[in-house]
């Protein structure tokens, strides 16, 4: 590039003022036991020694590094002139040779002051091309990197991971911006997606009792402002896992106005006993309420209506969490270390109860 826009530059001068001639000069002459041939352009220089290429970037140093290059390299490197050494190389003029031609193993040097001059105005014309191209790319999300696709990021609100490389990120930021939201099922699967944690999102209002619906006797609970109602959301994961990155995305997602419940772990697992007879489980269940009178409280849904009960208890808080396991521990054993969240078993007290169902087909 830096050639072809030198000699655009070098085009426009007018022939009857200016010299357009490098005013070259021999800089070195270039040679091999196996036969030296070279070629300069555009910023670089390769020089074959019989078979072998070797390739140098002319503007990486001055024309004494170069020397010591070639040298390096086997090449006999003979009429240095001392002074083109301490100038970069690519005062090198653009050209071919080989030394079994004619002065082919000659390489000159410009010296004319109007070389010197576009030599510079286009080296930043080039750098100015490669600029452009580079700002094109950054305007599309697609091909952008770096602290540019850092700032797509912060566009649509999407901060990069750490150690996130371009290629995760550049994915990654059209998948959030334009991702399912709101609904229980997007909520899950946005968790999954970023935390690659399974999370079940639980909605209270779909247990909420409808007088002129619900069955009295059956599982559907009034309104409580608390739990129970149509602007409530719970994550539920089925192992013990930390939220702290599942809450936030939660958050994000979540509908305007719906409030999010604490997360609860629910664990299940079963024993086959007997193929024949069916499957025996054990579990583990947390009560907490408010105030002991409330367990008189009656409860529409819940309670026969023969029951005699107090209504219209508003201390009643109730939350249950089962946690299912492999082993069933003996009344006489102690609980083992295991946290419950964040509670520890030496502050819980426990009761036992055996269920035994058999199942016939």
């Amino acid at each position: 590039m830096r050639s072809h826009v030198f000699k655009r530059l070098l085009a426009y001068p007018h022939a009857a003022v200016f010299d357009k001639a490098p005013d070259d000069s021999l800089a070195f002459r270039l040679r091999h036991p196996d036969g030296a041939r070279w070629k300069i352009d555009d910023g670089w220089m390769d020089a074959w020694a019989g078979d072998a290429r070797h390739t140098y970037d002319l503007s990486a140093g001055s024309v004494a590094m170069l020397v010591a290059a070639l040298g390096a390299d086997g090449f006999e490197v003979l009429q240095t002139n001392a002074r083109f050494n301490g100038l970069s190389a690519m005062v090198l003029v653009d050209g071919a040779g080989d030394q079994g031609q004619s002065n082919g193993d000659h390489v000159t040097a410009f010296t004319s002051l109007l070389w010197v001059l576009f030599s510079g105005y286009a080296a930043e014309l080039d750098v100015i091309h490669y600029q452009i191209r580079q700002a094109l790319l950054q305007m599309v999300l697609t091909t952008a990197d770096g602290e540019w696709l850092d700032l797509w990021g912060e566009l649509y609100g999407v901060a990069r991971l750490q150690y996130e490389t371009d290629v995760a990120y550049r994915l990654r930021i059209p998948a959030e911006a334009f991702r399912l939201r709101v609904n229980a099922l997007a909520i899950e699967k946005a968790i999954l997606d970023i935390t690659g944690k399974v999370v079940r999102i639980l909605e209270p209002w779909t247990t909420v009792f409808v007088l002129d619906d619900s069955e009295l006797d059956g599982d559907e609970k009034t309104q409580d402002s608390t739990h129970v109602g149509y602007f409530f959301i719970q994550p539920e994961s089925g192992v013990s896992i930390d939220w702290s990155d599942v809450l936030p995305v939660i958050e994000r997602n979540r509908p305007a106005g719906v409030l999010m419940l604490p997360p609860q772990v629910r664990n299940s697992a079963w024993i086959v006993v007997d193929p024949v007879y069916g499957a025996s489980g054990f579990s583990i269940q947390r009560r907490h309420v408010g105030n002991a009178t409330t367990e008189d409280l009656a409860l529409l849904d819940y309670m026969n209506i023969e029951d005699v009960s107090t209504l219209n208890c508003p201390f009643m808080l109730k939350r249950s969490i089962r946690h299912l396991g492999l082993n069933v521990t003996p009344p006489s054993a102690p609980w083992a270390a295991t946290p419950w969240v964040s509670d520890d078993w030496s502050f819980i007290k426990y009761t036992y109860s055996l269920r035994h169902e058999s199942r016939q087909s």
